[in-house]
């Protein structure tokens, strides 16, 4: 009760406790350097102990640094990706441009033989062909 006022309290069951800390209760599962551990301190060499502990934390250094070195590449992969991805449907994009357009000139060559064709074509080519003949002798 004198710390009270000095610090944050809860009240609280020890059912919400146990699940928190359930060491309480039931021991901590063996970790697997756990026997690794005991042999070394029992080989009373206080250096092998520390040897091991170094090699260990260098072993843990060297796998952090590849596994920031992967993040990277990852990160360089999926930005591959995307420009993949955006370029392609740019490809796409134009390719679907591209079809528009040859469908309409399809639909204009169409139209231009069928004009071509038609005999009110025929009649404007020889009045034209005439005129022309009539200019020539004119000159």
């Amino acid at each position: 009760n004198k710390i009270k006022e000095n610090i944050k309290y809860q009240k609280t069951t020890f059912e919400d406790i146990y699940r928190a800390n359930p060491v309480l209760i039931e021991s901590v599962s063996y970790t697997k350097n756990r026997d690794k551990f005991f042999k070394l301190l029992e080989s009373s060499k206080i250096e092998t102990y520390i040897e091991a502990l170094q090699q260990e934390v260098g072993d843990r250094k060297e796998q952090e640094k590849m596994y920031e070195q992967i993040q990277e590449l990852n990160g360089w992969v999926q930005e591959l990706v995307e420009a993949k991805e955006f370029f392609l449907g740019q490809i796409q994009t134009k390719d679907e441009k591209i079809q528009e357009k040859e469908q309409e000139n399809q639909k204009l060559k169409e139209q231009l033989q069928s004009i071509y064709q038609s005999k009110r074509w025929n009649y404007i080519n020889k009045i034209g062909n005439t005129w022309n003949k009539i200019k020539k002798k004119k000159k």
